[in-house]
């Protein structure tokens, strides 16, 4: 029995105890209360209608709620009242599907109609075939209202009698057909679409669909409708060509035919496209445009790939242009500025190069220019021009350039730094000893420092190690923690002990790169050679150092670490904890599951799932019965990980002791998740 005072609450001037009004009927819906809940989604003011179709679409199923929905939508004076009750029904899914099938049997009129745009509302499968009927409605509102659903279901056979309608007398029946098609993302044949296309109009709607058909004889097609004056034509044409060309070899080449062959209007048409369109249309305007061989293009595409990057289908049309691409771009580097300028040499650099690696011919003149445009971009004003001709220089680096990549060394950035090591790197693989000889007086500091270190190791050298123990003692701790990975690299005891004194380091971050390498340090005989250093760095003041040798103390293998570590999961901060957890997880620890279960009472709910996911990859025959006892735990969020790990166990124990639980679980998340398990596992 609903409260006079709540019924008289639902009809206050002020919107705000209105929809507080609504609220209150949550849970109590029954017939009394059907009503009130239908005037509240007509109510006046948007917020009160937005509450009551939460409302009415969480309450339990009731045929009388229903009968008011359908009364609703089929009501002609209030439109706030019928939009509302058609969200309700969209939310109530296929619950609504019944009372909607018996509604359309006496409905009629505009109140028919809606009656069909809910039945798609639905999602519902089984209203396909009442819908493929009216489709054929003499209502043409009728009709088109149920090509609509039907687009909006989606499923197989929806789109069978969708299909069915591209072949209807009406123009507009095709036309809505059509426009469901391409909203489900339907795949429709050419067979269906090329009758289709005489009509300009319906011709201009099933461009999109001709770019999933999959079929090289849509091609031609789509290029007339670049030719025609219409941008908005010509980039869902280019889009669709875009698809078509990763449909089959067929389809690509005759993509590419047609590109070769576009005419002056069209290309310009592409460019400007390519210049203001949306990200897809400017992607699929640059294939083209490059499949064409359009100089005039170079700068947008360019630009394109500099904002976008570059995608496997643009990178394909510039390797499909081949080497004559190569000049064109060499042009653009030189008149262009910035970004642009250092992207296109780099393009023209990898087109060159993937040619050389494909064993083509190669125009050594080609090849000349290629090599001054990288060599003297080196020289630039322009950082980034400078990062993108010492990437390009990868690709032909000779020992002669090694003076010149040290000099840029000076004074690098982070950026710079490294693209001066990778083309050192590539050098190291083809001179070894000239990269050493010219690094060996290069001071290890800085963003330089830290980028050549791995050069240093792979080349070699009897000064490695002493250059490695300076650049230990470097001003800036990012070529300190290089220093400690090129000492693991090495191995050895020298190099555990050089890394062990970096425990002391005054950066935190370099005393937990110096434990985690002291963990993967071993002798010759595979025993650990850290994890005495190890055992004194969990005294450390770091909780953060702490927990990074906790953790290397378990790759260790070293069982002296277990009491230790045991000690640190009972007693530390909660990331030290769960890393010492880790740590006896990895050494195997035999009395684990009992502290694990005893840290089901930690005070930390990160510390209790960790050890509950401790608990499911455990073996123990007794896992589901100490994960269940997580599901009394104070934490909403510990409970739900309970339930998704006792969901994953699956037996008949872990879903009697989620069903215990369902019955008195207060939290809507994680009642959900219990019933989404049972539902899943099976009831016991």
């Amino acid at each position: 029995m609903i409260p006079d005072s709540l019924r008289v609450a639902l009809a206050d001037p002020d919107a705000e105890v209105r929809r507080r009004a609504v609220i209150a009927l949550e849970g109590t819906l029954d017939e009394d209360t059907a009503s009130l809940v239908i005037a509240a989604l007509g109510d006046a003011d948007w917020r009160v209608r937005k509450e009551a179709v939460r409302v009415a679409a969480t309450v339990s199923v009731s045929e009388v709620l229903f009968d008011a929905l359908v009364s609703a939508i089929t009501q002609g004076e209030n439109v706030g009242l019928r939009n509302a009750a058609l969200e309700v029904v969209g939310r109530r899914g296929r619950e609504a599907t019944e009372p909607l099938l018996a509604a359309l049997r006496h409905s009629a009129g505009q109140g028919r109609k809606f009656v069909v745009e809910a039945l798609g509302d639905t999602g519902d499968p089984r209203t396909v075939p009442e819908l493929a009927r009216l489709t054929d409605d003499a209502d043409p509102n009728v009709a088109a209202a149920a090509v609509d659903a039907l687009g909006r279901i989606g499923d197989p056979e929806a789109q069978r009698a969708l299909l069915g309608c591209l072949r209807a007398s009406d123009v507009f029946q095709r036309l809505a057909a059509l426009d469901s098609l391409e909203r489900m993302g339907a795949v429709v044949p050419w067979q269906a679409l090329e009758p289709l296309l005489d009509d300009r109009v319906v011709g201009r709607v099933a461009v999109p669909l001709l770019g999933r058909c999959g079929d090289a004889a849509a091609v031609s097609h789509l290029f007339q409708a670049i030719d025609r004056p219409s941008p908005h034509l010509a980039a869902g044409a280019a889009v669709a060509l875009g698809q078509l060309r990763g449909a089959g070899r067929e389809a690509a080449d005759a993509v590419s035919r047609g590109a070769a062959e576009l005419g002056v209007e069209a290309r310009s048409v592409l460019r400007q496209l390519l210049a203001d369109a949306d990200t897809p249309t400017r992607h699929a305007c640059a294939q083209l445009l490059l499949l064409a061989r359009d100089a005039q293009a170079l700068a947008g595409v360019v630009a394109l790939v500099v904002e976008q990057g570059l995608p496997a289908a643009l990178l394909d049309a510039f390797r499909s242009w081949g080497q004559p691409a190569v000049d064109p771009l060499l042009e653009l580097h030189k008149s262009a500025s910035g970004i642009v300028r250092g992207a296109a040499l780099e393009i023209a650099a990898d087109i060159h190069a993937g040619a050389e690696q494909q064993g083509e011919p190669v125009d050594p003149g080609l090849t000349k220019r290629v090599h001054v445009s990288v060599r003297a971009a080196m020289s630039d004003s322009d950082a980034v021009v400078v990062r993108s001709a010492l990437r390009s220089l990868v690709w032909f680096v000779e020992p002669e350039d090694a003076r010149s990549l040290e000099a840029l060394l000076t004074g690098a950035d982070g950026q710079l730094a490294a693209a001066c090591a990778e083309a050192l790197t590539a050098l190291a693989s083809k001179a070894p000893a000239v990269v050493r000889d010219t690094l060996r007086p290069t001071p290890l500091q800085g963003a330089a420092g830290a980028a050549l270190i791995p050069i240093i190791v792979d080349v070699g050298g009897d000064d490695v190690m002493q250059r490695l123990q300076t650049a230990l003692s470097a001003q800036d701790p990012e070529t300190r923690r290089a220093a400690i990975r090129g000492l693991t690299g090495i191995g050895g005891t020298p190099a555990c002990q050089h890394i062990a004194f970096a425990l002391a380091d005054d950066d935190v971050d370099v005393q937990i790169e110096a434990a985690r390498a002291l963990g993967e340090l071993r002798d010759s005989t595979g025993r650990s050679l850290g994890a005495d250093h190890l055992l004194l760095a969990l005294e450390s003041d770091s909780p953060a150092v702490r927990a990074a040798a906790a953790r290397a103390l378990g790759k260790t293998g070293d069982g002296r670490a277990i009491e230790r570590l045991r000690e640190l999961v009972r007693e530390d901060s909660p990331g030290v904890a769960v890393a010492a957890m880790e740590g006896l997880r990895a050494l195997s620890d035999p009395t684990l599951g009992d502290l694990l279960v005893e840290l089901l009472g930690h005070d930390d709910p990160e510390v209790v799932k960790q050890a509950l996911r401790a608990i499911r990859e455990s073996s123990d025959s007794r896992m589901a019965g100490r994960l269940a006892l997580a599901l009394e735990h104070g934490a909403w969020d510990v409970r739900c990980v309970a339930v998704e790990l006792l969901r994953d166990v699956g037996t008949p124990e872990a879903n009697r002791a989620l069903s215990a639980r369902a019955a008195h679980e207060t939290d809507d998340l994680v009642r959900a998740a219990i019933e989404e398990a049972l539902a899943g596992g099976g009831n016991p």
